[in-house]
Parts: C-alpha cells; sequence; structure tokens
C-alpha cells in the first residue's frame, strides 16, 4: 500500500462511473462549480504531496487524518470570480475590492467603555487614579486621570477614522452605507438629520470643526457631517448627483402586535398557606445562610464590659503567653497524642518535642504535662485505652431549621447551614458513645453554673449534629477543664 502510486489511484477515482454520473447530473449552478473545483483542488493537493513529500497512499490518508483532527482543511480557490456574497468586518476588508460594498450599522456607537473606569493606563503618562471621597462618597477625576482620557480620546478616534477610510474605499462601482436610527418623544429622525446638517451650515472652513469630529459617537454622525458641510438638508442637490444618492426610509416593525398569553394557575393549599404567612408576617427576621456552633451560644454572665488592664509587651521581661494559643497547642497535642499506651512526663515530653520537630506544635512548653497526665489518668483516659473507635476533631456541616437553631416557637422552617468541630467522642466496649470537649476556661471568674449555662448548649448542637450527620446517639457528655484537671457533665 506505501508504495502504490497516488497518480494511478486519483486517475481511476477520476474514471468512476459513478463519480462522472453524479457531475453529470448535476446542474450548471454556483454549486456543481464549486463542487467540481473542489475535486479538482484535492487531486491538485494529492499531486503536491507526492512532489513535495516521500512515502505512498498511507502517508497521504494520515495528512488527512491529521487536518481533520486539527480542525485544518485544504485551501479552497479564490472566490473572487464567483457570484457570491462575502461577508467580513472592516479590518480583514484591507487589500480587497469589490464591486459593490454594503457598510453597515453605520449608527453604531464607538466602544468607550475603558474610558469609564476608576483607574485608566499610559504608557508615557502613567497612572490616571480618579478621587474617591469616602464621607460624600463621591468620585472625582483627578487632573492625571482627564489628560490621559483626553489622549485616548484623541487616538481612539484616530484610529476608528483610519478604519472608516478602509470601509469607504473597499468599493469599485457602488458602496451603500446603511444607518438606522429611532424617533425619540420631542425630534423625529427627519428633525434630527436636519439639526445634523444645521450644525455645520454657516461654518467656512474647509474642514469639520475639530470640536464637532470629537464630540460625534460613530461613522453615520462624521459621514452626514461632511455631507452637510455649507449647506442646509433642504437645498442638498442629492437627486442631480450620479455619484451620491441618500434616502430616508421608514423601515417596518420587525414583528407584529404581541399577543401575551396570561395562564391563570390555581394555588396548592401548601402554597396558599405559606403565602398568607408571608403576608401576614410584620418583618421576617433576618437569618445567616452558615453559623457556627460558637456564634450561637449564648453570652455568658461573667462576660460583661470589664477588661482588664494589660502591660504594653515591650514593658514586660518576658512576653507573656496567651490563653488561646495554650487552648490552640493542648488541642493540638491531645490530637496527635496516641490513647492505647502507657505515658509518663518524660515520654509525653519526647512526644511534643517530636512534634515540634515535625512543625505540628511550635513549642513543647505551651503544653502543661500535668494536664495531659491528669486526663490520662482519669476513669476518661483509661476507657479510651480499650476503646473500640476513637474520633478527634470531628469537623461537620449540616442543615438545621432555624426553629431548631434560635430556639424559638416562630414556626421559621428556613434553613440554616450549621458548621463545627467536636475535640473527642469515643465508643465504649458496651456499644455506648461518650462526647468530650476542652475547655480552657477560669471558673474562678465564672462559676460551674453560669458556665453550664453557657456551654450546655455547645454540646447539645454537637449531640444533634453527630446524629444528623453520622447516626451516632450520644450517652455521655462532659467538659475537661484544663486549668482545674476535672471533668464536668453536662
Amino acid at each position: 500500500l506505501r508504495n502504490i502510486n497516488r497518480e494511478y489511484i486519483l486517475k481511476r477515482v477520476e474514471e468512476t462511473d459513478s463519480l462522472e454520473k453524479e457531475i453529470a447530473d448535476l446542474e450548471d449552478t454556483l454549486a456543481s462549480r464549486r463542487r467540481i473545483k473542489n475535486i479538482r483542488l484535492f487531486a491538485e493537493e494529492a499531486m503536491a504531496y507526492q512532489n513535495d513529500e516521500s512515502g505512498g497512499l498511507f502517508d497521504f490518508l494520515r495528512y488527512l487524518d491529521h487536518l481533520a483532527e486539527t480542525g485544518g482543511d485544504i485551501p479552497e480557490e479564490g472566490e473572487s470570480d464567483e457570484d457570491c456574497v462575502r461577508i467580513m468586518n472592516i479590518h480583514k476588508s484591507k487589500g480587497l475590492e469589490f464591486p459593490v460594498v454594503f457598510l453597515i450599522q453605520a449608527e453604531k456607537r464607538f466602544n468607550k467603555s475603558d474610558l469609564r473606569d476608576h483607574l485608566i493606563l499610559d504608557k508615557d503618562l502613567g497612572l490616571g487614579p480618579c478621587s474617591k471621597d469616602m464621607k460624600k462618597r463621591l468620585v472625582t477625576p483627578t487632573l492625571p486621570h482627564l489628560l490621559i482620557r483626553n489622549r485616548r480620546i484623541h487616538a481612539d478616534l484616530a484610529e476608528e477614522m483610519r478604519v472608516l477610510y478602509v470601509a469607504l474605499t473597499r468599493a469599485k462601482e457602488r458602496l451603500i452605507i446603511t444607518s438606522a436610527d429611532k424617533a425619540t418623544k420631542n425630534e423625529s429622525v427627519a428633525m434630527r438629520l436636519c439639526r445634523t446638517f444645521d450644525a455645520v451650515r454657516y461654518d467656512t472652513e474647509p474642514r469639520l470643526p475639530a470640536t464637532l469630529v470629537l464630540g460625534d459617537h460613530c461613522y453615520a454622525d462624521w459621514i452626514f457631517h461632511g455631507l452637510s458641510k455649507g449647506q442646509r438638508l433642504a437645498d442638498a442637490d442629492f437627486a442631480h448627483r450620479a455619484d451620491l444618492h441618500v434616502e430616508i426610509a421608514l423601515a417596518d416593525a420587525p414583528m407584529g402586535p404581541v399577543e401575551i398569553i396570561k395562564e391563570k394557575r390555581t394555588l396548592a393549599p401548601e402554597e396558599l398557606e405559606r403565602l398568607k404567612k408571608a403576608l401576614t408576617r410584620k418583618e421576617e427576621k433576618r437569618l445567616p445562610a452558615k453559623v457556627s456552633v460558637t456564634s450561637l451560644l449564648p453570652r455568658g454572665s461573667w462576660e460583661g464590659d470589664y477588661s482588664p488592664t494589660v502591660r504594653p509587651r515591650f514593658m514586660e521581661e518576658k512576653e507573656r503567653i496567651s490563653a488561646a494559643e495554650r487552648g490552640t497547642a493542648f488541642h493540638t497535642f491531645m490530637e496527635h497524642l496516641p490513647f492505647d499506651m502507657p505515658w509518663d512526663e518524660a515520654a509525653l515530653n519526647d512526644f511534643a518535642q517530636n512534634l515540634v520537630a515535625e512543625h505540628i506544635l511550635t513549642s513543647a512548653d505551651l503544653v502543661d504535662m500535668e494536664t495531659v497526665l491528669a486526663f490520662l489518668a482519669s476513669d476518661y483516659g483509661k476507657e479510651l485505652r480499650t476503646a473500640a473507635k476513637v474520633r478527634r476533631e470531628l469537623a461537620f456541616v449540616c442543615r438545621f431549621n432555624a426553629e431548631e437553631l434560635f430556639d424559638d416557637d416562630s414556626g421559621d422552617h428556613r434553613n440554616i447551614i450549621l458548621q463545627g468541630a467536636i475535640d473527642l467522642i469515643y465508643r465504649r466496649e458496651n456499644g455506648e458513645w461518650v462526647l468530650l470537649d476542652y475547655k480552657t476556661n477560669d471558673l474562678s471568674r465564672c462559676g460551674k453554673e453560669a458556665f453550664l449555662a453557657k456551654y450546655t448548649r455547645q454540646m447539645e448542637l454537637y449531640t444533634a449534629a453527630l446524629e444528623k450527620v453520622y447516626g451516632i446517639r450520644v450517652s455521655h457528655r462532659a467538659f475537661f477543664l484544663t486549668k482545674t484537671k476535672e471533668f464536668l457533665p453536662c
């Protein structure tokens, strides 16, 4: 197959009876001529491939497959001699000429959207920002902004003039320009055209005024102002000029009157009831789409406006470690600590140093090892050694009704996403689940009753989330207070 001569194959294809009959049956139309021309073009491409490349029919077929895969094609013959319509933008028409050219949408406005930005750039002048007055809520252009904007307007309009020149010089015999406009409440299209002509009626300069050219918004404005130089529309002798014809025509409506079909639909009983509630509700409470467990906790009675006086850090001999930093370190240490092995203080210190080396902890001194040993020596710590399953820092995201989260009887069933993270949960040998949460609070300020009044709600939300997301029913809950090294059931 590689050594078969392509010329022989192509001649055989041309001589095939079915192909000859198919071409002979075609009428002498543009489509038939193009089809015959494409067959010849294919033959010429095959011959050119044979002359330029080495290989057989197999390589030529692979070349065609490559063209199909990459979206390429064999270049077609020029269409300048064909009776057809070619549609292109002005830029692509550069260097080409046609007997008849239509320049449509001459009324389309120049694109100046980039000049409305609050920050514009120029390669020579640099940045041109606007000034913002946040109190008065005003944006005012600065002098650099106005200077750059003025330069950009001149440059953009100069480019539009060059593009218009290209469009007006593509026609050999006839150039047809269309511009659509519509009447307003106070001015018809004819009145507006008269006003366009009158704008330069009394101007004696050979060129249009610069202010007029800069104020125009489309090609049609430039063209009409050029035609109206020194004359009124009524005096314009367009009818006797062989090289120019201006026609104003009213276009038909693009479509007939629109028939609006109103479909009657009866609300379902539940939809009607929901609509009644919405109409009778005085003011619906604004609720967030997502909340955290901490944000739903009530304010503690000890959390008033009290703010202790703190010495600046530069006046302290030694930098203090905040309670939040110690709490984060304790949570991180307990998250990685294995519960199924015996521990002493030396082993815990070595384990903390390993976490520091692995960049999990910032410092081993942040963790109080006596607190960790007290936790491990408790009944909960002993149960963790033989627990069937242990989960730490268990994150959850679940959906609740607003009524469930905010503890009211408003009947508000809007969905709200609740997110949080549970410190520790484990399953006892008898199958019961225990939920523990670490707290670094100082009970000397609040007392146990006030503490439970605030944080019991947190445990309730954790319990509900575990059942919703993981199907876990909690049998026992307790806080571990790191300050006093004791457990507080709730």
